[in-house]
């Protein structure tokens, strides 16, 4: 089938994006108007005996063969100034080294166990210009992020270095928790891919591989915390806040995973430690007493009103009365200590009263003043 020029243009412009304006198809008006009624008009200012490829390094694009929006790569312009170098993929090598703490050197099947990515990109020489203007090419590039590169230096050693069966298969899926962690790239298929995970990990820790910096840490807790590994997870972080150097920041952001993912598996002790440790960061004081909360929470519901009591009597006392996370927390103290029995209703219904402001109507939230209105009934008190 022959492709005309308005054809071409049709192309590009849906590749610049104007398909989304024009989602039924590029109407005729949109494509500029060619002379002759589709009649293609020839370069009439270049010889016949131009030659576009005068040397092996210098090449230059015959636009007037353009049928696409991609330039076929034995088509794409080159040019030189100081020769093409010659490179052995034998015997290439990639060497990490300089201001780095652990130089390494990677081969070409070294960094193709990494995976890759696509980026489409057009290229122009400052010196195109006329007659043909053809120092200009469009193409798909497939390679490795030098980022990936820099932050998985230990991954793909090990994935290149290794004996072992499958572990460099699995050692791809740990480079991934990269682009996993910044929400680009979805897993095919969660539960495999959970198995060679878990695999990959037990591989590091037979072969003494530590964990390496605080970005280590956070790639396998991304990882790790989206499939579901939860034992794992909590591991990685009790590792990864004995690394030296860290900023309370990020020691507050670990433990805060770790103590949510220990609560989610009612690991409630240990939890409590997580959460004491986020504590002692002195960083994200919101943020802990919501676990604490949600702690308080889960203890209530599973039969142990003294232990929900205990935490929430802390938790309002590290509560600022004026916040919007009072009432709900007052409330669920009330309910706590209403369930364990202690102190007297009196107790609890003269607490409730002096705090009937804060619940009258379009104080709170309705919910709040909902549930306000049954625990004054509940402790023998009249709404």
């Amino acid at each position: 089938m022959k492709t005309g020029r308005r054809d071409i243009l049709r192309g590009s412009l849906a590749v610049a994006g104007l398909t989304i304006v024009f989602p039924a198809g590029i109407p005729e008006w949109a494509l500029p108007a060619l002379a002759q009624a589709e009649t293609l008009v020839p370069f009439t200012d270049l010889p016949a005996t131009i030659n576009l490829t005068p040397t092996p390094d210098r090449r230059v694009n015959d636009i007037r063969k353009i049928d696409g929006p991609f330039t076929p790569k034995d088509q794409f312009f080159t040019t030189q100034h100081y020769g093409h170098p010659t490179v052995d993929l034998a015997t290439f090598r990639l060497k990490i080294t300089g201001l780095v703490d652990r130089p390494k050197s990677f081969s070409i099947d070294d960094l193709k166990r990494v995976g890759h990515e696509d980026l489409v990109a057009g290229f122009e020489c400052s010196g195109n210009g006329r007659p043909l203007q053809g120092l200009c090419s469009n193409g798909r590039w497939t390679g490795v992020p030098l980022r990936t590169v820099l932050e998985r230096q230990d991954a793909i050693k090990l994935a290149a270095d290794s004996k072992e069966p499958g572990v460099a298969d699995a050692m791809q899926l740990y480079i991934g928790a990269a682009r996993l962690d910044e929400g680009r790239t979805p897993w095919r298929d969660r539960a495999a891919e959970a198995d060679e995970l878990r695999r990959a990990f037990d591989a590091l820790d037979r072969l003494g591989v530590a964990i390496g910096d605080a970005r280590d840490v956070e790639l396998r807790i991304a990882a790790l915390e989206s499939l579901g590994r939860g034992s794992e997870l909590v591991k990685v972080v009790e590792r990864g806040v004995a690394l030296p150097g860290l900023s309370p920041e990020t020691q507050a952001n670990w433990r805060a995973i770790q103590a949510r993912t220990l609560i989610e598996q009612s690991a409630y002790d240990e939890a409590a430690l997580a959460l004491r440790a986020l504590d002692a960061t002195g960083v994200g004081n919101g943020r802990a007493l919501d676990l604490w909360t949600s702690l308080a929470q889960r203890r209530l519901a599973t039969g142990d009103p003294p232990g929900a009591a205990a935490i929430l009597a802390d938790v309002l006392a590290r509560t600022p009365p004026e916040t919007p996370a009072w009432c709900p927390r007052f409330l669920l103290s009330i309910e706590a200590r209403l369930a364990a029995d202690a102190p007297p209703r009196e107790s609890l219904l003269a607490e409730l009263r002096s705090a009937a402001a804060r619940f009258a109507e379009g104080a709170t939230a309705p919910e709040h003043a909902t549930k306000y209105r049954e625990l004054l009934g509940r402790c023998g008190g009249r709404p």
